[in-house]
């Protein structure tokens, strides 16, 4: 008995390290989540509710929109809606707290929480202190215009940004998704403190009409069919501080929780041809790598991907596997990239056909490790068909 007991002792003090080496080390649970714009859940009652039906239908993780623009403003300036966040922050008015109640019902369900907020696009920031907005180029009349999208180059919005995300994180969150206005177009940042800035670093001025050597109509619009040499340039200096300022905000949230994870959207072009993502949207992965990002959030949507790049849907689900394999080349870890399915078409605005939904789904489900997202989730999405082949 004694000898038995002597035994288990000298077994468990040399088995239980290795255990819990190999628990440390255990392989994630790929992400399987849906985003919600439609914030018809008020309480945390409903929202416990919503998340324990999700759950059990096989999805672990909620991306919930914490944030509201404008919309259409009419011939007076009147925006459709009020704009302004859904979390409690003195840097930016506060709509409704509804992110409070979604962290506790997500403790209590035991799902993963993220809050998608915007970086750029903020209406109550843009329209009240306009001395904040960024000047862009405008191809057609060939003159630089004021727009309302945050100058990142401006010292005062770029501290107000930053302490509002600082807010933010204070939340019981697992992670927040940066929007995908975080970019710059390629004629954008135009700004009187971009431009300083410009010539201060490099000694050149922005200037628009030696960038853009030639343009083309298409369909009554004006493109950019040639920069320059000074353009690419420009770029790449863009390009380096966009990025330094994601990772401004990056550093700011893990400041106040270490653990929260920072996720980016990108968009597709990143992965099938990485120079327009460069020039369209001043993205690039190598640069994105060094940046403290946890998760790489790829929108390959496909019916958009389908109407732009002239396929059909089925075609561009056929693309969704050379496009993983391309983000597990350049991400190398798995559990550090989301690609994101579309439900619902962008230009009629109907939901589509679940089956077709599955096929993209099982398309990415077959690369081990690589998370999902399926968005915009509201009750017409048929996860049972959906999620059925997991």
């Amino acid at each position: 008995m004694v000898k038995d007991f002597v035994f288990l002792v000298v077994f468990l003090v040399l088995t239980l390290p290795e255990i819990a080496v190999a628990q440390t080390h255990s392989t994630p649970t790929p992400l399987v989540a849906v985003q919600l714009i439609d914030l018809s859940w008020k309480t945390e009652q409903d929202f416990t509710l919503l998340f324990s039906d999700l759950k059990a239908k096989g999805v672990n993780t909620v991306i919930i929109r914490l944030f509201q623009n404008g919309g259409t403003r009419d011939r007076n300036g009147r925006a459709q809606y009020d704009s302004g966040v859904y979390f409690k922050s003195d840097q930016a008015p506060l709509l409704t707290d509804l992110l409070e109640p979604a962290c506790r019902a997500a403790r209590t369900v035991g799902i993963s929480l993220y809050g998608w907020m915007t970086t750029r696009n903020c209406d109550w920031y843009a329209y009240v202190q306009r001395e904040w907005q960024d000047e862009r180029y405008n191809l057609e009349t060939k003159t630089k215009e004021f727009y309302p999208r945050c100058d990142i180059f401006h010292p005062a919005f770029r501290k107000k940004i930053s302490d509002l995300f600082y807010d933010l994180a204070g939340y019981d969150l697992d992670g927040i998704l940066l929007q995908d206005d975080c970019i710059l177009r390629s004629n954008e940042a135009f700004s009187a403190h971009a431009r300083q800035r410009y010539y201060r670093e490099t000694g050149q001025d922005i200037d628009a009409q030696e960038f853009y050597r030639e343009t083309v109509r298409i369909d009554g619009k004006t493109y950019v069919s040639k920069y320059s040499s000074r353009y690419y340039a420009w770029q790449d200096w863009k390009i380096d501080k966009l990025f330094e300022f994601i990772t401004e905000l990056a550093l700011v949230c893990k400041k106040r929780r270490p653990a929260l994870k920072i996720a980016m959207n990108f968009y597709y072009e990143i992965l099938t041809v990485p120079a327009h993502a460069r020039t369209w949207y001043a993205h690039d992965l190598e640069r994105a790598r060094n940046c403290p990002i946890d998760l790489f959030s790829f929108m390959v949507y496909h019916r958009q991907m389908a109407a732009e790049l002239h396929k059909t849907p089925t075609q561009a689900i056929a693309m969704l596997s050379t496009m993983t394999t391309t983000a597990l080349a350049e991400i190398k870890d798995p559990n550090r990239i989301l690609m994101k399915l579309q439900v619902r078409d962008w230009d009629n605005g109907r939901y589509i056909e679940a089956q077709e939904i599955k096929t993209a789904f099982t398309t990415i489900n077959q690369f081990p490790g690589v998370g999902i997202a399926l968005v915009p989730y509201n009750r017409k999405v048929d996860l049972d068909t959906i999620l059925s082949i997991q």
